[in-house]
């Protein structure tokens, strides 16, 4: 028969293994805190410097349109004639 081995080294290791487990849970859960939320403060500095000025010209077309004179139309009153007849 062979002769039995110590358990203590599986204990061990299983040991380890559950505490890294907790180490990491603790980590990833913000340290096993109530509340779920997560607060990072950082300040952000951002300067934007321009050289230079930006002009739009805008065109617009131009139409000419040249209208006739106005026509005047005068009705002309018509001679009336009549007939002569001699006395």
């Amino acid at each position: 028969m062979r002769p039995r081995r110590s358990p203590w080294p599986i204990v061990l290791a299983a040991l380890v293994a559950l505490a890294a487990g907790v180490g990491i849970a603790l980590a990833v859960s913000n340290g096993g805190s109530s509340d779920n939320s997560a607060t990072v403060t950082k300040p952000v500095v951002s300067t934007v410097t321009t050289s230079h000025t930006t002009s739009v010209t805008v065109k617009t077309p131009t139409r000419t349109v040249t209208a006739p004179a106005p026509t005047v139309t005068v009705t002309a009153p018509t001679p009336t004639r009549t007939n002569a007849t001699a006395p």
